[in-house]
């Protein structure tokens, strides 16, 4: 490719530059190094929408730990997908679509209210009957209920919530997720059914992995009952 480049084009000064890099022995390095060198930019903006959301002062380096939270709870590559994308706000609501162009509103597709980030996954009250549900099956478990901040984005500093019940939060909001772009009116049945679904896979998945992993499978699952 590169010698097809005309040669009063590489009379040009960067095209020069271009000659040393391509005749040293550890050209692809280099070029591997110096697009790994990019300087990363900590997306402030989203954390302090989430700061205004859930009412609760972020740190930054604690809040991309956080990040790593999901791992700990599943290894459902949807679920870890899933909660990337609403931790950088990724999602689909009305009002972001509305911006986009691409909707005609900026109302909750549920109750018409303006559908925001934090308005469909909790405010809304249709939602806010998936939500408790779940605190029953949570306090059911004799686990601690979480906040809305817990339920949003995982454990603060002071926070004892177990990595179990943030799972089943992340469950809970993939669900909403899903009925959202499917335009689906909540059911907390279907929902149980999707937790039930997630905890026959991890399940599966710990007894092909030996005793260890399925003493921890029982260890985080055996306290939730979702009959």
């Amino acid at each position: 490719m590169y010698l097809k480049i005309k040669i009063e084009w590489r009379l040009l000064n960067y095209v020069h530059q271009l000659d040393k890099l391509i005749n040293r022995d550890n050209c692809t390095k280099i070029i591997y190094n110096c697009l790994i060198l990019k300087e990363i930019i900590t997306p402030k903006k989203r954390m302090a929408d989430w700061e205004t959301d859930v009412n609760r002062e972020l740190d930054i380096d604690d809040w991309l730990d956080d990040f790593k939270t999901i791992y700990k709870c599943t290894t459902s590559t949807k679920l870890r997908n899933f909660d990337y994308r609403f931790r950088i706000r990724d999602v689909l609501t009305n009002t972001r679509l509305y911006k986009m162009g691409i909707s005609s509103t900026e109302q909750c597709y549920l109750c018409g209210d303006k559908e925001s980030i934090i308005h469909l996954y909790w405010e809304c009250e249709y939602n806010k009957r998936l939500w408790e549900r779940l605190k029953n099956i949570i306090s059911n478990a004799n686990l601690q209920i979480p906040n809305k901040s817990e339920c949003m984005l995982g454990r603060d500093e002071e926070s004892t919530v177990e990595d179990i019940v943030y799972l089943l939060c992340t469950i809970t909001k993939k669900f909403i997720h899903d009925g959202k772009c499917n335009k689906l009116k909540p059911n907390i049945n279907r929902l149980i059914s999707n937790i039930i679904s997630v905890k026959d896979s991890e399940e599966k998945l710990a007894r092909k992995k030996g005793k260890d992993k399925y003493r921890d499978f029982l260890k985080n699952w055996g306290k939730i009952n979702l009959i």
